[in-house]
């Protein structure tokens, strides 16, 4: 059980880490405002379920638990929660860890949040997303790419017309003012 843990640990920083590179990818190719982008990033934050539900939903903890360090922290006025379960013997620091990590793998991708905001289209994230995921392929073996392109000169003749970055439909870019609020 340990090595699950682990295995989805590194499933989860990479994810995590994923949707972020490619939220500054795109303010990289000017397609995202550095504002929209930190506005994605507070959405996504503020998406994220409490590590109460994700402990009960994960069945880390049971109803009483959950419900037990809820009123330890009502009545001391606050607290974090994994802490007092952990104080209170319900958790160990390897199952708030997997607690953390479960709640970071049900954040909204910043792709995901660009189409609700507005910011892109289904078609246009899709797109952009595979062109990233290319373009990072491309930077991971660049030894060979540059070996290729310097014997060859010419990139092969379909690969551009295949698959097309498209073009923003609007000039002006969304603005994201507060929260939630896009406007033009």
């Amino acid at each position: 059980m340990p090595n699950d843990r682990l295995d989805v640990s590194m499933f989860s920083a990479r994810i995590e880490t994923m949707s972020l590179k490619f939220g500054l990818w795109l303010v990289e190719q000017g397609l995202v405002s550095c504002d929209q982008f930190c506005g994605l990033v507070k959405i996504q934050q503020e998406s994220l379920p409490s590590p109460s539900t994700v402990a009960f939903r994960a069945n880390l903890m049971t109803l009483r638990q959950v419900s037990t360090v809820q009123e330890q922290i009502a009545s001391s006025q606050g607290g974090d929660f994994l802490e007092i379960a952990g104080s209170l013997g319900f958790i160990n620091g390897k199952t708030a860890e997997t607690i953390l990590q479960l709640q970071s793998l049900s954040a909204t991708s910043i792709e995901s949040l660009c189409v609700l905001c507005g910011l892109l289209s289904k078609e246009q994230a899709r797109v952009l997303k595979r062109h990233f995921q290319q373009g990072k392929n491309t930077t991971q073996t660049s030894g060979q790419k540059v070996a290729e392109t310097e014997t060859s000169q010419s990139p092969p003749a379909n690969q551009d017309k295949a698959h097309p970055v498209p073009e923003p439909k609007f000039r002006q870019r969304p603005v994201i003012v507060h929260q939630y609020d896009v406007t033009y």
